[in-house]
C-alpha cells in the first residue's frame, strides 16, 4: 500500500503478484489489496475481477459482497 500512496502503483501491482506467485496462503488478501488499488486508480473493471477472485477463495471475506455491488452499480 505504501507504494500506492506514494504514487507508484505499477510497483505496489509488480510486488503483490510476486506475493502471489510465491505465497498462495496470502492469495485473497493480496487480491483485495489489488483490487482497492485498481479502484482507487479507476481501474474498475480490474478492480472488480480482483474482487471476484477474492469472493471465488473466500466468499464471505470481510465485505467482499458490499464492495462488488459498488463496484457493478458505478459500471452502470
Amino acid at each position: 500500500l505504501a507504494y500506492s500512496e506514494s504514487g507508484d502503483s505499477a510497483k505496489a501491482l509488480s510486488d503483490l503478484e510476486l506475493v502471489l506467485r510465491t505465497n498462495i496462503q496470502s492469495m485473497k488478501g493480496v487480491y483485495y489489496v489489488m483490487g482497492m488499488i485498481y479502484h482507487k486508480d479507476g481501474r474498475t473493471d480490474d478492480a472488480i475481477s480482483a474482487f471476484e477472485k477474492v469472493k471465488t477463495i473466500d466468499p464471505e471475506f470481510v465485505d467482499i459482497n458490499e464492495v462488488l455491488e459498488e463496484l457493478y452499480k458505478r459500471k452502470q
